[in-house]
């Protein structure tokens, strides 16, 4: 895909970190290229994603595209359940996923106004339906 998509993470509806350690254990093993604010990953099923996120202890928010791959949207998935981060998009749609409820009551209100409805994936697939729906 090659649109952008976005990973915060939110504390009582502020923007929170979340220790590099579990970026670099989810997406360690396939970053080809790395510097100080982007990384690129290749998997072995061909699948791909550039990374634009600052090389610091703790990480807040990234972009994402150049994206694809079942491997990188389970790492995706991991990332975002494992550090209750929200996950959204542009778009004129619902553009937005987040893994449980408990990270819903974190996210600001401009998530959950009446335009705008977090899907709650249970699944990475959920998570890339929810994407290619809107998109």
């Amino acid at each position: 895909m090659s649109f952008d998509i976005f990973l915060q993470c939110f504390r009582n509806q502020e923007l929170a970190g979340f220790d590099r350690a579990v970026f670099d254990e989810i997406f360690g093993p396939y970053i080809v290229e790395r510097d100080e604010t982007f990384v690129r990953l290749c998997y072995p099923d061909r699948g791909c994603a550039d990374i634009y996120v600052r090389d610091t202890p703790t990480i807040d928010s990234m972009m994402i595209n150049h994206f694809g791959g079942e491997m990188f949207f389970e790492g995706l998935y991991e990332l975002a359940q494992r550090t209750g981060s929200l996950i959204h998009w542009p778009s004129e749609e619902d553009a937005s996923v987040v893994t449980d409820r408990e990270t819903w009551t974190h996210i600001p209100t401009v998530f959950t106004n009446e335009d705008a409805h977090p899907t709650l994936a249970s699944n990475w697939r959920q998570m890339v339906d929810a994407i290619e729906r809107s998109n």
